[in-house]
Protein backbone atom coordinates (compact mmCIF):
# COMPACT_ATOMS: atom_id res chain seq x y z
CA UNK A 1 0.00 0.00 0.00
CA UNK A 2 1.08 3.63 -0.83
CA UNK A 3 0.06 7.02 0.26
CA UNK A 4 0.53 9.57 -2.54
CA UNK A 5 2.01 13.37 -0.68
CA UNK A 6 0.72 16.80 -1.96
CA UNK A 7 -1.24 15.21 -4.77
CA UNK A 8 -4.31 16.99 -5.52
CA UNK A 9 -5.95 15.93 -9.33
CA UNK A 10 -5.54 12.28 -8.58
CA UNK A 11 -5.82 11.39 -12.25
CA UNK A 12 -3.34 13.63 -13.48
CA UNK A 13 -0.26 11.32 -13.52
CA UNK A 14 1.85 14.83 -14.91
CA UNK A 15 0.76 16.57 -11.99
CA UNK A 16 4.26 18.23 -10.58
CA UNK A 17 5.23 18.53 -6.37
CA UNK A 18 4.10 14.92 -5.22
CA UNK A 19 5.50 11.75 -4.16
CA UNK A 20 4.74 8.36 -2.76
CA UNK A 21 5.50 6.82 0.37
CA UNK A 22 5.04 2.70 1.10
CA UNK A 23 2.70 2.61 4.33
CA UNK A 24 4.42 0.14 6.65
CA UNK A 25 1.66 -0.30 9.72
CA UNK A 26 -2.30 1.48 8.81
CA UNK A 27 -4.02 1.88 12.27
CA UNK A 28 -7.78 2.36 11.87
CA UNK A 29 -9.83 3.20 14.67
CA UNK A 30 -11.11 0.62 16.75
CA UNK A 31 -14.73 1.69 15.92
CA UNK A 32 -14.25 2.76 12.41
CA UNK A 33 -17.84 1.32 10.47
CA UNK A 34 -19.78 0.86 14.02
CA UNK A 35 -22.79 2.54 13.29
CA UNK A 36 -23.86 5.76 14.40
CA UNK A 37 -20.16 6.29 15.39
CA UNK A 38 -19.34 8.68 12.89
CA UNK A 39 -16.32 10.64 15.22
CA UNK A 40 -14.45 7.38 14.73
CA UNK A 41 -13.54 7.69 10.86
CA UNK A 42 -10.34 8.29 11.19
CA UNK A 43 -6.78 6.32 10.26
CA UNK A 44 -3.33 6.90 11.26
CA UNK A 45 -0.70 6.08 8.27
CA UNK A 46 2.93 4.65 9.26
CA UNK A 47 5.20 5.41 6.68
CA UNK A 48 8.60 3.56 5.50
CA UNK A 49 9.91 6.91 5.40
CA UNK A 50 10.43 10.14 6.54
CA UNK A 51 8.94 13.09 4.72
CA UNK A 52 9.52 16.70 4.03
CA UNK A 53 7.52 18.82 4.04
CA UNK A 54 6.98 21.33 1.84
CA UNK A 55 4.68 24.25 0.41
CA UNK A 56 2.62 20.56 -1.07
CA UNK A 57 3.32 18.76 1.92
CA UNK A 58 2.12 19.58 5.40
CA UNK A 59 1.01 17.91 8.51
CA UNK A 60 -2.75 17.86 9.34
CA UNK A 61 -3.48 20.55 12.58
CA UNK A 62 -5.45 19.11 15.03
CA UNK A 63 -7.09 21.14 17.88
CA UNK A 64 -6.24 20.44 21.22
CA UNK A 65 -8.47 18.57 23.53
CA UNK A 66 -8.07 21.08 25.94
CA UNK A 67 -8.14 24.13 23.51
CA UNK A 68 -11.21 26.09 24.07
CA UNK A 69 -11.22 28.37 21.10
CA UNK A 70 -14.15 27.61 19.41
CA UNK A 71 -15.93 29.51 16.65
CA UNK A 72 -12.91 29.42 14.65
CA UNK A 73 -13.33 29.26 10.95
CA UNK A 74 -11.96 25.84 9.92
CA UNK A 75 -11.29 23.87 6.09
CA UNK A 76 -12.66 20.13 5.80
CA UNK A 77 -11.30 18.45 2.66
CA UNK A 78 -11.83 14.74 0.72
CA UNK A 79 -12.19 13.40 -2.17
CA UNK A 80 -14.86 11.36 -1.26
CA UNK A 81 -17.82 9.61 -3.39
CA UNK A 82 -19.88 11.45 -5.89
CA UNK A 83 -23.53 11.04 -5.48
CA UNK A 84 -23.76 11.88 -9.04
CA UNK A 85 -21.55 9.94 -10.71
CA UNK A 86 -21.09 7.19 -7.91
CA UNK A 87 -17.50 7.35 -8.20
CA UNK A 88 -14.59 8.81 -6.22
CA UNK A 89 -13.85 12.52 -7.12
CA UNK A 90 -10.18 13.63 -9.21
CA UNK A 91 -9.70 16.56 -6.94
CA UNK A 92 -10.83 16.97 -3.51
CA UNK A 93 -14.06 18.88 -2.43
CA UNK A 94 -13.64 21.40 0.33
CA UNK A 95 -16.28 23.47 2.88
CA UNK A 96 -15.23 25.91 5.26
CA UNK A 97 -16.96 25.25 8.26
CA UNK A 98 -17.12 26.65 12.37
CA UNK A 99 -15.30 24.89 14.54
CA UNK A 100 -18.04 24.42 17.84
CA UNK A 101 -17.51 23.04 21.36
CA UNK A 102 -17.66 19.01 21.91
CA UNK A 103 -20.92 19.64 24.19
CA UNK A 104 -22.33 21.21 21.52
CA UNK A 105 -20.98 18.64 18.90
CA UNK A 106 -22.69 15.82 20.93
CA UNK A 107 -25.95 17.88 20.84
CA UNK A 108 -26.31 17.71 17.48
Amino acid sequence: MRALLGRFNISDETEEHWIKRNISELKVHENFGKEGLADSDIAILILEEAVKFTDYIQPICMPSPFDSSYNVEGTIVGYGNNDVTSGYQSTPRHAKLQSISPTECIKT
